[in-house]
């Protein structure tokens, strides 16, 4: 259960949780002839991670700008409250 939720692609972040965090998507053994040859380093491991957390956090930006808009328009004004009121 918990690898079908951290596997699947979020609207939201448009990313699935595996690759927001490792920055690559699992291995589900389908993969068998897999080696270390062509195997990231260090450098470029960290520069494709950074360029997802960018894309994760503008996806976010956009659903926050998104989700206060839809809000905004439900929202009714405030009642303006006298100093005799009990709150």
């Amino acid at each position: 259960m918990e690898f079908f939720y951290n596997n699947q692609i979020y609207f939201s972040i448009e990313q699935s949780p595996f690759m927001v965090n490792l920055g690559c998507y699992l291995n589900i053994g389908k993969d068998i002839n897999l080696s270390t040859k062509n195997s990231l380093g260090t450098k470029q491991f960290l520069k494709i991670i950074k360029e997802i957390r960018d894309k994760v956090e503008l996806a976010l930006k956009k659903t926050n700008e998104t989700m206060k808009k839809k809000w905004d328009l439900k929202r009714k004004p405030e009642t303006e409250q006298l100093g005799r009121d009990l709150v």
